[in-house]
């Protein structure tokens, strides 16, 4: 991450490589659907994916030209967005909301520096194994292999960002396998950002930092902006349809990163796509504009989704018998705890 061109940047992300490792991976949708994956019945769409919206010339009030699109200013969108601004990209990034998303406080990393000064060397391959084993076997594993090899180097990288603003990186080698009452591997690989006393920014989060970093370096965030669709060109995503407001921009791009989340706000996706964790679910956390807008606009455009989903649960709920448990919806539509 730290030699990376702008070349390599793009082209990273055109191929399908992994332009970015770091808190989450970011997908990229600039390539046609895995070869290998089944293609889907397209004589019906189901209720939650529905048709792809139908946006005409007319409707479009603006258009955009860029290299590389960043969809979501979250954990992964801003990173995607520092390295971009290093790089001199010309590139935009958008968001649908009016603020960057909360910051993930804990992430990950294999062997990082601060894990080896630390003597605390994850077993790779058991980390590997552990993962596909949390994952019920549901998962890619080559996908895995991209965060355990880059991770190090995006502490690295963050690192460097952060003691700018007088943060520091920690690492946390109490993993808690003295309480953990089970034969689980639990991997040294937990790090946190803490303001040193004399930082002026002391209480910003991760993503208001990044934000920050590349204003600085002259680009901004276009907010209250949301992906409505991506654009086609023969088998290839040369960018996106975006709404603000009452007005549809057409965004021409040689890249599109989506970074948008997933869909634990949608109770509707969530069930059919998840039905176990929906009805099992007795605390809902979720990140309420996570609605699945990103995974929408990727299957119109011809993406393919995993047939089986791997939630990530805790087993610490209770609930009373008779009481219902599950996605329940509020007055505004919004995901809230199970009744």
């Amino acid at each position: 991450m730290k030699n990376i061109s702008r070349r390599d940047f793009i082209k990273g992300i055109a191929a399908g490589a992994a332009g970015i490792a770091g808190y989450g991976l970011v997908s990229n949708i600039s390539v046609p659907a895995h070869a290998e994956a089944a293609e889907p019945d397209e004589s019906v769409n189901p209720s939650w994916l529905g048709d792809a919206p139908v946006i005409t010339d007319t409707d479009i009030s603006e258009t955009w030209d860029t290299d590389l699109l960043i969809v979501g200013a979250g954990n992964g969108g801003m990173v995607a967005a520092a390295k971009a601004a290093d790089l001199g990209l010309n590139f935009r990034i958008i968001e649908q909301m009016s603020i960057v998303a909360d910051s993930r406080d804990f992430f990950g990393a294999v062997n990082s520096r601060y894990t080896l000064e630390a003597g605390s060397k994850v077993d790779y391959a058991r980390l590997l194994g552990e993962l596909s084993r949390y994952a019920s076997g549901k998962c890619d594993q080559r996908v895995i292999k991209v965060w355990m090899d880059e991770s190090a180097d995006m502490i690295d990288y963050i690192a460097g960002i952060l003691d700018q603003y007088g943060y520091d990186v920690v690492f946390e080698p109490d993993t808690g396998v003295e309480t953990s009452g089970t034969q689980y591997y639990c991997s040294p690989q937990q790090h946190t950002a803490s303001a040193r006393p004399d930082s002026e920014y002391a209480g910003k989060g991760r993503n208001q930092l990044l934000q920050d970093y590349i204003e600085k370096k002259g680009y901004s965030i276009d907010f209250s902006t949301g992906l409505v669709e991506l654009i086609k060109d023969g088998g290839a995503v040369v960018g996106a349809i975006a709404q603000s407001g009452s007005k549809y921009i057409r965004i021409n791009a040689k890249a599109v990163i989506l970074s948008t989340g997933g869909y634990a706000g949608n109770p509707e996706m969530m069930m059919a796509r998840n039905p176990l964790a929906s009805k099992l679910m007795a605390v809902n956390f979720n990140y309420i504009p996570n609605r699945g807008q990103g995974q929408k606009a990727a299957l119109w455009a011809g993406a393919a989704m995993d047939t089986e989903p791997a939630a990530m649960m805790f087993d610490r709920g209770a609930i009373k018998p008779g009481v219902d448990a599950g996605y329940v919806q509020d007055e505004n539509g919004n995901c809230i705890l199970g009744r």
